[in-house]
């Protein structure tokens, strides 16, 4: 994806939290060499008079924040403001410039139901394009990228898109498991060597799976670091992500009734909520 072709959708209600969606929307478009397009939903019905008045100070408004911005200086862009609710907005102009990815940021940082009533789940469901969610301010280009795999299409679709997205970026892989029957051979009367050697087999296999998973993308990336860890996704994803602190975290989402019926059970839910860091979120 990264070449002039490629396209870049961000939505910004002009709030103050907002510059940061499209701050990281400005660096994303000149890091991938993309066309940057920005959306704009006025809500309710303005007098018939105001209308023009209104897309006009919007259009100035978004034109001297994209200008003024560091890495916004040269950089083609176009706005679109519209009037109506803005999930629609943003899927329409979503289908009208073919974007490549969405950037949706959050009103309030780190507060409020991301997902059962507000946007994210509505344009991850209706237009079928990767949505990035962008909670931090970014003051670099995304340089430091964790992918969470189950093995899954899912998960190598969010894996591949990544690999499209930003190929020069250090690549962390995280899959999670769990041993089965570790209830029935970790009881106090059990065999200690049985218990090991148990782990270690199932520890063995899941690293060989994982190994084979990525074996297609040897050479996509300057590196793809494996995490391999026993526990629950998203215990084992939240504390990789505190440890190796990523300025972006992949997941999957199948999509087939919102966020939901996420990758990795209810784990794709759960993030999207509570975001780590910027999260991408790839149908």
């Amino acid at each position: 994806m990264q070449s002039n072709s490629g396209k870049v959708l961000v939505a910004t209600d002009l709030s103050p939290h907002s510059d940061r969606a499209l701050d990281r929307a400005v660096s994303l478009a000149r890091q991938i060499e993309a066309e940057l397009h920005v959306v704009h939903a006025i809500e309710g019905e303005p007098p018939s008079g105001h209308r023009d008045e209104l897309r006009r100070e919007a259009e100035r408004l978004i034109g001297a924040y994209v200008r003024s911005a560091r890495a916004g200086r040269g950089l083609a862009f176009s706005t679109h403001v519209t009037f109506g609710p803005g999930p629609e907005a943003i899927i329409r102009c979503a289908e009208e410039t073919k974007a490549d990815i969405v950037i949706l940021g959050t009103h309030k940082p780190r507060t409020g139901d991301l997902l059962r009533h507000t946007t994210i789940a509505r344009v991850l469901r209706e237009s079928g394009r990767p949505v990035l969610l962008v909670t931090e301010r970014p003051f670099t280009p995304y340089r430091k990228v964790m992918v969470a795999v189950d093995m899954s299409e899912c998960s190598r679709t969010a894996l591949e898109f990544a690999l499209r997205l930003l190929p020069e970026a250090e690549l962390t892989v995280v899959h999670a498991y769990e041993v089965p029957f570790a209830t029935f051979i970790s009881g106090e009367d059990s065999d200690r060597t049985v218990e090991a050697k148990h782990r270690e087999n199932i520890e063995r296999l899941v690293a060989g799976e994982v190994e084979a998973f990525l074996d297609r993308y040897s050479g996509k990336a300057p590196s793809i670091r494996q995490v391999v860890a026993r526990g629950m996704v998203r215990e084992v994803v939240r504390n990789e992500t505190k440890r190796s602190r990523p300025e972006l975290l992949v997941i999957g989402t199948h999509g087939r009734s919102g966020v939901a019926h996420a990758l990795l059970g209810s784990v794709a839910e759960d993030l999207l909520r509570q975001p780590p860091c910027d999260i991408l979120a790839v149908r």
